[in-house]
């Protein structure tokens, strides 16, 4: 399991498992909507160069579902390119 924190990353090994704090920007903590927090998190760790336009097609559709208010919130936080295939929704 990989939880996001503000915080050190580390590894900790719980019997046979392990939990993975990944150290991100308080930017994508403060992300709200369901949806929307997912594709900034999905989208940066595939790289913008990386974007197919099959994903990105998908991931608009989806946003579609998102609470308006939350995706116009997350806008706002998300890096610009994100923010200009998030706003396609």
């Amino acid at each position: 399991m990989v939880y996001h924190t503000d915080g050190k990353a580390r590894k900790i090994k719980i019997d046979n498992r392990y939990i993975t704090f990944k150290k991100v920007s308080p930017k994508k903590l403060a992300l709200k909507g369901k949806i929307s927090k997912l594709t900034v998190l999905a989208l940066a760790e595939i790289g913008k160069d990386n974007v197919t336009k099959n994903e990105e097609d998908k991931i608009v559709k989806l946003l579609k579902d998102e609470n308006l208010e939350d995706l116009r919130h997350d806008l706002q936080l998300a890096p610009q390119w994100i923010a200009e295939i998030m706003a396609k929704a």
